[in-house]
């Protein structure tokens, strides 16, 4: 039986790609009321690091969990082909 389901690991990898995309947005939203001007980079990459990573961990989290999916279909299902 496995730890995770396969559900549940997309679900996770979408909150947390849906959440760096939000924070993205609300970067954007910031810097257009600003009007569009320049902005610290000190200050913009605290924000936008963070922001970014958790957009790359969520697909990593979803691909990872379709994969592992895949690893455990294929150790329970009943036929298995070995190759001589």
């Amino acid at each position: 039986m496995p730890l995770m389901k396969v559900e549940v690991g997309l679900l996770l990898g979408v909150a947390l790609l849906l959440m760096g995309f939000g924070w993205s947005i609300g970067l954007v939203r910031e810097w257009q009321l600003s009007g569009y001007g320049p902005m610290d980079p000190g200050q913009t990459m605290r924000s936008a690091i963070p922001a970014v990573t958790l957009m790359i961990l969520g697909v990593q989290a979803a691909a990872g969990a379709l994969f592992a999916g895949a690893l455990h279909f294929c150790w329970i299902s009943p036929k298995r082909v070995t190759l001589t």
